[in-house]
């Protein structure tokens, strides 16, 4: 079979990933407005796990929007760049909740939507 032919062709694991963290999409006025609150709940809440905010270009956030979750020790991941070096084919909207969650650094990661409100 093609698939058992296959599988000893797969490269080793690269160990990149490490620890836990939570990933969130939500660029633009209407998507960030609701990440941001989210991720200052989270952060009200005593979460200290590192955040990711992952978003499509410039045209979704800008300079103002980031040093809005500076304070909250949010990273924010233009996908439109990491797509440069993990090449994908569409990447629009839902698409992007996959591929963050596949491209972020943690090993053991949430992702969390950018509506969600988390409690106590």
């Amino acid at each position: 079979m093609a698939c058992a032919q296959f599988i000893p062709t797969i490269p080793a694991f690269p160990g990149r990933f490490q620890g836990r963290g939570i990933v969130i999409c939500g660029g633009g006025v209407k998507y960030f407005t609701n990440a941001w609150v989210c991720i200052n709940l989270l952060r009200q809440l005593g979460c200290a796990l590192p955040v990711q905010l992952w978003y499509l270009g410039k045209q979704e956030m800008n300079d103002r929007m980031i040093a809005l979750l500076t304070p909250l020790g949010v990273e924010c991941v233009d996908a439109c760049k990491v797509r440069k070096k993990f090449p994908v084919r569409r990447l629009y909207g839902w698409e992007l909740k996959a591929y963050a969650i596949i491209h972020c650094p943690f090993s053991r990661g949430a992702l969390v939507g950018r509506g969600q409100r988390p409690r106590g």
